[in-house]
């Protein structure tokens, strides 16, 4: 997980599903500030990483305000990702 700006970056061992997005968005809509959770490349802030450049990423603007329910959706991306 990174922070870049406003956006939060997760990346990820596997590539969600469009329909795993929808989940997200649909469950954790309280953690977006504005727009919507989306698949992403690695953004140019983080080229000082480049061992992590490959891998699939989630990106949406945080909101900031709950890093319990941050952890749910950890916890949620996590189970669907054992569904792939």
């Amino acid at each position: 997980m990174r922070q870049v700006y406003s956006r939060l970056v997760i990346r990820l061992q596997k590539e969600l599903t469009e329909s795993h997005l929808e989940i997200l968005n649909e469950k954790f809509a309280d953690l977006i500030k504005f727009g919507k959770i989306f698949k992403t490349q690695a953004l140019p802030e983080e080229a000082d990483e480049p061992e992590l450049a490959s891998k699939p990423r989630i990106i949406f603007n945080y909101n900031k305000k709950s890093s319990g329910r941050l952890n749910e959706m950890i916890l949620m991306i996590n189970q669907l990702g054992q569904t792939l």
